[in-house]
């Protein structure tokens, strides 16, 4: 199967790798999340999850579906997505190809995905690299095992949340105060929601960020799960209040969580993903030991 991967797709090769290193040469992961892309070629009920929320001139439900689309100067598996869920802002996600210029595959797919006209397609690609002089981040992967993590500072705990709401009101402030600053990364992010919270909640993954005995200076919510075909423990929320941010709170969260699940999954991985304007978060997530592995870029087309 990796043989065959790398023939067919050789954009994968780095992933290959990549997966190899985080979890074995046995891992399965990797083919396993190909597969489902593959399926959602003709899986209807896959369509449904756009066209059933989505009415677009001239669109039916199947050009929502995953195309292998084939030329003479390569081949792509790849599908129309929406920013933020954001009808005005669609772009062509890449899954594979098999193309050795990028000028051309954006050709091919700024033809083939032309009845959504979208500016942009996204690619994974290798940490810290830019396929194109004008491509440019949309976020970094970050990824550790609990095991390879920072030690916390000795007065930073995590407190079970047990009142949503209040763990609601404060994610919600911290956004709106995202908002009136930094509108940019407020664009591209979006606050948890009450059943994201209770989510974690019900996995007993959501909790206080607590200094000592003081009130709460933040949130730390998990849940398990995978980013593309890397698996483990996934950030869904992480903030501190705004009065405490840059004190190093998120860097302890996350070196907190990894120490208290040392003993009984010392190998799993706390997963991430970071927007290219949040630069506190990549900073945090480095500094907690949880480096960027891999990450997914936009390349404009047209």
């Amino acid at each position: 199967m990796v043989r065959s991967l790398l023939k067919s797709w050789p954009s994968l090769e780095f992933q290959l790798q990549l997966e190899q290193q985080l979890f074995g040469a046995n891992s399965n992961l990797l083919r396993d999340w190909f597969e489902v892309q593959l399926s959602w070629i003709n899986d209807a009920q896959f369509a449904r999850q756009f066209s059933d929320n989505i009415s677009l001139p001239n669109i039916v439900p199947s050009d929502y579906n995953h195309r292998h689309v084939r030329t003479r100067f390569g081949s792509l598996l790849a599908g129309v997505r929406f920013f933020g869920r954001d009808v005005t802002r669609p772009f062509v996600e890449i899954t594979a190809h098999s193309f050795t210029d990028m000028e051309r595959l954006g050709t091919v797919v700024d033809d083939e995905w032309r009845a959504f006209a979208p500016p942009f397609m996204r690619l994974a690609v290798s940490k810290g690299t830019l396929p194109t002089v004008s491509s440019f981040l949309d976020v970094t992967i970050h990824a550790a095992r609990f095991c390879e993590m920072s030690d916390p500072a000795t007065s930073v705990k995590l407190v079970p949340v047990a009142n949503l709401n209040d763990a609601l009101e404060m994610v919600q402030k911290r956004y709106k105060v995202l908002r009136d600053k930094r509108h940019e990364l407020a664009l591209n992010t979006s606050p948890a929601s009450m059943e994201d919270l209770k989510d974690c909640a019900d996995a007993s993954k959501l909790f206080w960020i607590k200094n000592d005995d003081t009130a709460a200076v933040g949130l730390f919510a998990t849940q398990p799960g995978q980013i593309d075909w890397i698996e483990g423990d996934v950030v869904y929320e992480e903030v501190t209040q705004a009065k405490f941010s840059g004190q190093g709170f998120a860097v302890s969260a996350q070196g907190r969580y990894a120490k208290a699940r040392l003993e009984t999954e010392p190998d799993r991985f706390l997963i991430g993903t970071i927007d290219r304007h949040n630069h506190t978060s990549r900073k945090s997530a480095v500094r907690a030991g949880r480096p960027e592995v891999m990450r997914k870029v936009f390349v404009p087309l047209g």
